[in-house]
């Protein structure tokens, strides 16, 4: 697969390992730096206000032979992969693209949304704690 979406049980994800070098984030521990600080930051931005995304934590094996390495991947749905890219390193030019590039759809949603009568934030499921 792509960076884009695949289709897996009729749901869109976005594979981490993918969105990953897009980001700006490669080299050596790249991939320990991008789950261990930005997916990981990402969840607990999530868990924190109750949003509903998913991050769906994958391992295989990278060569298929018995004694292969393993491989970490996590799928992400739109909002997994949102919250990604917000809580990227704004000093990374890639991340601040898919920052900015948030900003403006979430932006033509609010103003969508606020012409149709609906909330802002209608299209996700945001539960605040109390």
């Amino acid at each position: 697969s792509s960076a884009a979406s695949d289709v897996y049980k009729r749901q869109a994800y976005w594979s981490a390992r993918d969105l990953m070098p897009l980001m700006g984030y490669t080299g050596a521990g790249a991939w320990q730096n991008f789950s261990g600080r930005v997916i990981s930051r990402a969840e607990q931005s999530a868990k924190n206000v109750g949003i509903t995304c998913s991050f769906s934590h994958m391992a295989k094996r990278a060569d298929r032979t018995v004694g292969g390495s393993i491989r970490k991947d996590v799928h992400l749905d739109r909002m997994a992969a949102y919250l990604v890219a917000m809580n990227g390193d704004p000093n990374k030019p890639e991340v601040a693209a898919a920052q900015a590039y948030f900003a403006m759809q979430t932006r033509r949603a609010a103003v969508r949304s606020t012409s149709t009568r609906g909330a802002c934030l209608d299209a996700m499921t945001v539960k605040y704690p109390h």
